[in-house]
């Protein structure tokens, strides 16, 4: 396999007969958001959740989330992205927490972001796998450096992966660009895992990019099984009946 990022990634985890130790991430208050569809079927968002998570690289076992949690409250986007809207998720690299915010009245927030749910996950993990926003630990420093610099040159010869890094406006044009380039990462890689096709042909370089990243970190990876898990998330989807 081609190198992306130079010298071979030096993987530093804990190991016991080489298998990583790393404790699953906790799913917490998602029970506010369960439901029952048009036909009655109850369904816990716990383990929709959980069901999304087989799609993405070490699923729920990844050293940079503790802790995915649903936030029964709004939250506004922060005015440093000088976009008026609420915010659907976070992540915070100290606490290493993925955070889903509601966005909606109740009885209307499932239906409407039950659909999002995995873009919305999928953008925060690969928030959690930047090297300009937490520590990586299974990297070193000049790894980082270089996967930084090889993204940044990508960013000038294809357009932004999303409508929402373009609108993306800050009067320091600096922040503004360290904030689009956090959340272009974040969308690349999230894209990458949604529609992997549809990247490819539109954005071969940030395709290429995402799936050496993740081919690189998480050799173990099996995308043919992710894509059978996506399937099946697909078609959980298709048997609900949403107005």
């Amino acid at each position: 396999m081609r190198k992306l990022f130079g010298e071979k990634f030096k993987m530093r985890r804990e190991k016991t007969e080489s298998k990583e130790i790393i404790p699953e991430t906790k799913i917490e208050g998602f029970e506010k958001m369960d439901f029952r569809d048009d036909d009655g079927k109850e369904i816990k968002m716990a383990e929709a959740l959980k069901m999304m998570a087989e799609i993405i690289p070490g699923n729920l076992h990844w050293q940079n989330v503790k802790k995915i949690e649903y936030i029964d409250e709004k939250k506004e986007l922060g005015k440093e992205y000088g976009i008026k809207s609420l915010s659907v998720g976070d992540y915070e690299p100290n606490e290493k927490i993925i955070r889903f915010n509601k966005t909606n009245d109740a009885g209307k927030e499932t239906i409407d972001s039950i659909h999002s749910l995995f873009h919305i996950l999928s953008h925060e993990w690969g928030h959690s796998i930047d090297p300009s926003i937490t520590e990586q630990q299974d990297i070193s420093m000049q790894e980082k450096i270089n996967m930084i610099v090889k993204f940044n040159k990508i960013r000038n010869k294809e357009k932004n992966a999303s409508s929402y890094v373009e609108k993306i406006k800050n009067k320091d044009l600096q922040e503004e660009e360290r904030i689009k380039r956090r959340e272009d990462f974040a969308e690349s890689i999230a894209f990458t895992l949604e529609c992997p096709l549809h990247m490819k042909k539109t954005m071969p370089k940030r395709y290429e990019f995402c799936i050496d990243l993740i081919k690189q970190r998480f050799p173990d990876f099996d995308f043919e099984k992710s894509n059978k898990a996506k399937t099946k998330y697909i078609n959980f989807l298709k048997g609900l009946n949403l107005k």
